[in-house]
């Protein structure tokens, strides 16, 4: 799925697993099977994350328009990503 560029950017990057735990999270009434679905998605998303600030950045997008989508003051950004997505 790496390769298939016909859906959005983040899904070439989510596993099959991630899928399968949100369609989990919203059917299931059970709270222990939610919480391994959102451990699960949150593991996920962390990965996607990095993912994406690496790709932000080698698309040129600068410390402080990734902070603005995420949030948070650039040096957080560049605190937790700066090491993995340096360009």
């Amino acid at each position: 799925m790496a390769d298939d560029l016909s859906g959005p950017l983040y899904a070439r990057h989510f596993s099959q697993a991630a899928a399968e735990a949100v369609y989990l999270l919203r059917v299931t009434n059970e709270p222990l099977v939610a919480l391994r679905a959102l451990s699960t998605i949150e593991s996920e998303a962390r990965k996607v994350m990095t993912e994406m600030v690496q790709e932000a950045r080698e698309q040129g997008r600068t410390w402080e328009q990734i902070s603005e989508a995420l949030g948070v003051r650039r040096q957080a950004v560049q605190a937790r990503f700066g090491r993995n997505a340096e360009t």
